[in-house]
């Protein structure tokens, strides 16, 4: 090939589909727990349903209490 763009651009090219290392994801030990999902309404009824505006910002202030709570 005489033309040095394009095989600088194949040779990045080939460099991109080298694997990359496995990151070895530890799990969180200090004393981090998930959330429990409030009763009721939950993420998903909220997204697959719809509910009205009322609703939802009743979500989002029990979830900011339990975050409050926790810390």
């Amino acid at each position: 090939m005489d033309n040095n763009f394009l095989q600088n651009f194949i040779q990045m090219r080939a460099g991109l589909r080298r694997e990359e290392p496995v990151v070895n994801h530890r799990s969180v030990k200090n004393g981090a727990r998930p959330m429990p999902e409030p009763h009721g309404i939950t993420l998903q009824t909220i997204i697959e349903d719809l509910p009205d505006k009322k609703t939802v910002l009743e979500y989002f202030r029990q979830r900011i209490k339990e975050f409050d709570e926790d810390e």
